[in-house]
């Protein structure tokens, strides 16, 4: 059976797919293919909201229409002045511009003519007294027949009476116009019951439809409105008005629910529509819209064809969005990997082709860095390992060489025979330590203690050899004995000193050995009165010459502190008065033996 890795071990590529599948792909076509099923709910309903939204506006408009007219008929019942014309026996009387008790005409007609100026709906305004006093103002009319709704008027006893749509023919063009009126009996305030006259307000029609079916569009569907007996007050369809609606079905519906909203879906002429009706306080009708659905549907192609464009351009980014993050991320990544291998095999050369600057870039940069410097540390350890073991190696046969053992040897026998034992064994334990220390177990580093200690050793056996001809000072600055150093750097120069400074004969020979802190260096001199290194060496050119003509004490010694601690490090010829004074500069380490310091690209001891 297969093993199946969990998420966190499956490889960047698979990863990307993956998490680009589960919440791109699946999320935006889910939601896409849901967006685009229920986009024609969303889109009807929210058509229908919004003719809602228009139905309750253009029945706002309609009753505050409803109220202005009724105002208006109200002003004119209770306004004295209007009253006193109603008693005028004759129109003549009006003519001369003057009513009694108070009253005048231009009064009469100037609040009159300001409503018809002010309300461009109002077609007339018709005021008629008991004694067949009449004041007709606006636009005059001929050829109506309005018997029977001054009739109802009446019955009501002043209370307002609103009629249907009906026709009437302008004296103005001839045209016939259609008209919805308010009827209102005007009864005298001190006798309520004796009839005073009549006011007539007749609304145009096409203003009233032009108010309240603005905000739906022709395409879409059409307002109008629908008296509580099925007569069609305000409709496009101007056969119709004063009509009964000629579906009997759709009347009951409307009318259904009386004074509350209603909302149905209802098939009218073979389409399928969706209704809104509103009731219009103050009266008896009924704010009807009626939407086509196939209508709604045609508009909402161009939405849908929207949609899929949007989802298939959210798909195309999320797809360059990922080979973008591949290219960008996960690319470098494997390139990183891949060279990686190679440097786990050994293969040194391995290098990461940086294409940016960002992270990425940057972490290319440090990986192809530290390679180098890998491979740079490496090699430098080899090489100063190599160079130690010739040290070591010349050291030993330095130390062995029969000239020099005889001396000693021959010293410690005169010594023993001249003194007592002890400072025979003194001197056999110091060759004893001066071996040890030489050879120190294959060790690269010591510490200054250590070095210090082994230059003593070899200090005091020669200073025996010498007898009183040589003479040593070691000075080291307190703490810097625990210092981490390379191994075998003051003894070469030492044995210099005494081996070509010295000047042989009865002369004395002092050889001085300074440690100390200087800043982040430790200094460490060798400064001896012997005969120097002559007028050929010089500050400026001793290392040059040193490479050219120096033995190879002094050659060993420079090539050992390059490696271990970079070009800038070496023997150093400082200017002196007699014999020579060799200066020794290196970096103060903290590290361990043994670490390196990768930051530099140098062993740190």
């Amino acid at each position: 059976m297969k093993k199946i890795y969990p998420f966190s071990d499956w490889r960047l590529t698979t990863k990307v797919i993956v998490i680009f599948l589960v919440l791109v792909i699946l999320p935006v076509s889910l939601f896409g293919w849901a967006l685009l099923r229920n986009t024609n709910a969303i889109m009807q309903a929210e058509a229908i909201d919004t003719t809602v939204r228009i139905v309750d506006t253009a029945q706002k408009n309609m009753t505050s229409v409803i109220r202005e007219v009724e105002d208006i008929s109200s002003y004119i019942i209770f306004s004295s002045d209007f009253r006193q014309m109603l008693k005028i026996s004759s129109t003549i009387d009006m003519a001369d511009g003057e009513v009694s008790e108070g009253g005048s005409v231009e009064q009469v007609t100037g609040f009159l003519t300001f409503q018809l100026m002010s309300k461009s709906y109002i077609s007339s305004i018709l005021l008629e007294g008991r004694q067949n006093t009449v004041l007709d103002m606006g636009e005059p009319i001929v050829g109506i027949r309005e018997k029977e709704w001054s009739a109802a008027a009446y019955k009501r006893a002043g209370a307002i009476y609103w009629t249907p749509s009906y026709t009437v023919r302008s004296q103005w063009n001839g045209g016939e116009r259609h008209v919805i009126s308010l009827f209102r009996q005007i009864n005298d305030l001190n006798q309520i019951s004796m009839r005073l006259g009549e006011v007539r307000i007749r609304l145009k029609e096409d203003q009233i439809y032009q108010l309240i079916s603005g905000g739906i569009s022709p395409s879409l569907g059409s307002m109008f409105i629908l008296g509580k007996d099925g007569s069609v007050i305000v409709h496009e369809n101007k056969d119709w008005l004063g009509r009964r609606y000629p579906d009997e079905a759709f009347i009951q519906r409307v009318l259904a629910d009386g004074r509350n909203q209603t909302r149905f879906g209802y098939v009218l002429n073979g389409r399928s529509v969706a209704v809104v009706s509103q009731f219009i306080e103050g009266t008896d009708w009924n704010m009807v819209a009626v939407l086509d659905q196939a209508a709604i549907m045609e508009n909402l192609k161009g939405m849908q064809s929207y949609l899929v464009l949007m989802i298939g351009l959210v798909l195309a980014l999320g797809i360059a969005a990922s080979f973008g993050f591949y290219w960008a991320i996960i690319r470098p990544v494997t390139d990183l990997i891949r060279e990686t291998r190679r440097v786990e095999k050994g293969d040194f050369t391995a290098q990461v082709q940086v294409r940016s600057r960002d992270e990425i870039g940057l972490l290319g940069n440090r990986f192809n860095r530290m390679v180098l410097q890998i491979q740079r540390l490496i090699e430098t350890k080899f090489m100063l390992e190599i160079k130690q073991k010739e040290s070591d190696l010349k050291s030993l046969q330095a130390q062995i060489d029969p000239h020099f053992l005889y001396n000693t040897l021959d010293m410690i026998r005169w010594t023993a025979r001249l003194e007592q034992a002890m400072k025979t064994s003194r001197l056999i334990e110091a060759l004893s330590h001066f071996f040890r220390m030489g050879l120190s177990g294959g060790r690269i580093w010591v510490t200054v203690g250590e070095e210090l200690a082994y230059v003593a050793s070899y200090l005091e056996l020669q200073q025996e050899r010498l007898g009183g001809q040589l003479k040593s000072f070691i000075e080291v600055e307190e703490g810097l004995d625990r210092q981490n150093v390379l191994k075998q750097i003051l003894q070469p120069l030492v044995e210099n000193s005494i081996v070509h400074g010295y000047p042989g004969g009865r002369h004395t020979l002092s050889i001085t050995i300074r440690c100390y802190r200087e800043d982040e260096h430790i200094v460490m001199d060798v400064i001896d009165d012997g005969k120097g290194f002559g007028e050929a060496f010089s500050s400026e050119n001793f290392r040059e010459k040193l490479l050219d003509d120096g033995g190879y004490a002094l050659r060993n010694i420079h090539e050992r502190l390059r490696l271990a601690y970079g070009e800038g490090c070496g023997p150093e010829l400082m200017p002196a008065a007699a014999g020579a004074w060799i200066r020794v500069k290196i970096p103060l380490h903290h590290e361990e033996p043994g670490e390196v310091d990768f930051n530099t690209g140098q062993s740190g001891g």
